[in-house]
């Protein structure tokens, strides 16, 4: 795969003890791209076998080895480019988020054996299901031809309005509650309130968290970085530490990855060591699995009564009483979507993948402007 001396181009890049970092050239608007690979690549410098032997990974592998050298083969970056999945020659570019799902769906696909594949879906892939409970006995709703209770998802990463939600046992009751019919009832206690319960099956080592809107003016003098976060897993708790993320602001996208303990931001061509006092709005978290603990404790998706406080259950319950008050923008565009499907005519499952990854498309084209 190696070509000529001619196609190389001499990056910039700066050197963290033993590794040198390069930039990337932005042409025709890669911006979030070019995040997408630096991405990649800090994920593949803590992990050389992270992606696998397949056709697609080795490429990758071959640019990265190469930008470890302080140079980049140009061919190989516009072949990449050429399958990112988007139209990054379009005027609105792309969305970083989504072309790291895209990168690592085409990896997964590549994989001829079934060992490599597992091994990647441990790395990659968040498994959950998304229980309906009533709000009065706490029992979980029972499925039927009309009404759906309970979704089992599987993805590369989540969407959240903070940071924090994305590990809290908190569901995704805007899909039920425009799924299913409003005078739906408990079928044990006939009561019209609802809550969503989430049950993780299997937390990654690596996890990817996207916000619906960035979060404004963020910088490592505040210690934002810092945080760790746990994930309950059955009886596991996953802690998890941020290594990196992705900024947005003015229509552009820049990766801050963390190298030795040393931060340094990935503008396009230009590579330089992150300041403390440094604002950015980060769009989205990569976070790396650090420890787990077993604990005792009680699996809230059993026929249990639920011992939340009133403040809890705020936040975490609703009603199918109508009510537009606090909508967000995600919920305005899942409802959009429910009203035009025809729910009797569609198998459950079929239209639960359909509603999520639509609203997933959605969600990029009404929140994220995606000019470079």
């Amino acid at each position: 795969m190696r070509l000529s001396q001619q196609s190389y181009y001499q990056p910039k890049f700066i050197q963290i003890k033993n590794k040198i970092l390069t930039g990337l050239p932005n042409l025709r608007g890669i911006c979030y791209i070019n995040s997408a690979i630096q991405n990649l690549r800090q994920l593949y410098e803590i992990d050389q076998t992270i992606f696998g032997s397949s056709y697609e990974a080795n490429k990758l592998k071959v640019l990265f080895e190469d930008l470890n050298q302080g140079m980049c083969d140009q061919a190989i970056l516009d072949e990449i480019v050429k399958n990112s999945k988007q139209n990054q020659y379009d005027i609105n570019g792309g969305d970083a988020f989504m072309c790291i799902n895209n990168f690592l769906e085409m990896i997964n696909q590549a994989l001829q054996s079934n060992e490599q594949i597992e091994e990647f879906n441990n790395n990659f892939l968040l498994q959950y299901t998304d229980h309906l409970l009533c709000k009065n006995c706490s029992k979980i709703v029972k499925n039927n031809q009309d009404i759906i209770t309970s979704y089992e998802q599987q993805a590369y990463g989540q969407e959240c309005e903070e940071l924090a939600e994305a590990f809290t046992l908190k569901g995704d009751q805007d899909l039920f509650k425009y799924a299913n019919p409003e005078n739906m009832v408990c079928n044990q206690c006939n009561l019209r309130q609802f809550k969503c319960n989430r049950e993780y099956k299997k937390a990654p080592n690596f996890m990817m968290v996207r916000l619906l809107s960035p979060r404004r003016n963020c910088n490592l003098s505040d210690g934002f970085h810092k945080q760790e976060f746990e994930l309950q897993v059955q009886e596991i708790f996953e802690k998890y530490q941020i290594i990196g993320f992705c900024d947005y602001k003015n229509y552009h996208y820049k990766y801050i990855a963390n190298y030795d303990d040393s931060w340094v931001e990935f503008n396009d061509n230009f590579v330089t060591n992150v300041k403390q006092y440094q604002q950015y709005n980060p769009i989205y978290f990569v976070l790396k699995k650090i420890s787990n603990n077993k604990k005792n404790i009680q699996n809230p998706n059993k026929n249990i009564q639920n011992t939340q406080t009133h403040q809890e259950k705020q936040d975490n319950s609703f009603s199918y009483q109508k009510n537009n008050k606090g909508t967000n923008q995600n919920s305005q565009i899942q409802k959009n979507i429910a009203q035009n499907i025809d729910f009797k005519d569609k198998d459950i499952a079929s239209f639960v993948n359909i509603c999520v990854q639509l609203s997933h498309t959605s969600i990029k084209e009404y929140m994220y402007p995606q000019m470079l």
